[in-house]
């Protein structure tokens, strides 16, 4: 019964830190596709006697935006809490490391006590259409690779800004309904807000789920 009241409080903490909307410090130790899979990982690690809970990696503007969850041990109140705990497990959870999990546009690592390495999300990055892709009817996604970082993302279009329709524009008359792209590998300068956008039913981008969560955003395209 104590390991249940324990599990309770510590999912109850995470809760309230994230209506709150404050700051605090993980170690993320797994990363799953499901909720169910990280509910089960979590009460594994409470049983095995660690704090354990997860959360919703894209709910947050300083962690990756990655669609899984991410299971931890924690939460702590301090980066350095979390940098002791970092050294602490790293032999039990090999590969395993602190985040600072807040709002800010930032993304703070910890690898152990004094490594830490700190990164700013910028929100202006050069990326390069990788392709674009067709699902669910005639509903295009637009595929670019961030060239700093190597990471493949989707970017939704803000329907509210018009900096980038020149571009799309382009776009979308060389492209076809298979995917193929003449503009794939094209450079371009991609001004984005880490937003929190409706999500809508897979098959009608007109029907909101009534969800939300975070995405880039493009306001500006333009071709190098």
């Amino acid at each position: 019964m104590r390991k249940y009241i324990l599990l309770f409080a510590i999912i109850l903490i995470s809760i309230i830190a994230k209506a709150q909307n404050s700051k605090f410090y993980i170690l993320n130790v797994a990363a799953v596709a499901t909720e169910s899979e990280a509910k089960l990982k979590s009460q594994e690690y409470t049983r095995k006697g660690y704090e354990s809970s997860y959360l919703w990696i894209p709910d947050y503007a300083s962690l990756s935006g990655a669609k899984f969850y991410s299971v931890y041990i924690g939460p702590f109140s301090t980066q350095y809490e979390c940098e002791v705990a970092t050294d602490k497990y790293k032999k039990q959870f090999p590969g395993s490391y602190g985040l600072l999990v807040s709002q800010d546009n930032k993304r703070v690592q910890i690898n152990g006590i004094g490594k830490v390495t700190v990164t700013e999300k910028s929100t202006v990055k050069t990326v390069k259409l990788t392709f674009l892709k067709y699902e669910f009817g005639d509903l295009a996604h637009y595929i670019f690779k961030d060239i700093e970082t190597g990471e493949e993302m989707e970017i939704k279009f803000d329907d509210n800004q018009t900096g980038y329709q020149t571009a799309r524009d382009e776009i979308d008359r060389t492209c076809d309904d298979q995917g193929n792209c003449k503009m794939s590998g094209v450079d371009y300068m991609a001004t984005l807000q880490y937003k929190l956008v409706d999500t809508y039913e897979c098959c009608d981008e007109s029907v909101k789920t009534g969800k939300k969560e975070k995405r880039w955003v493009l306001s500006k395209l333009n071709k190098l």
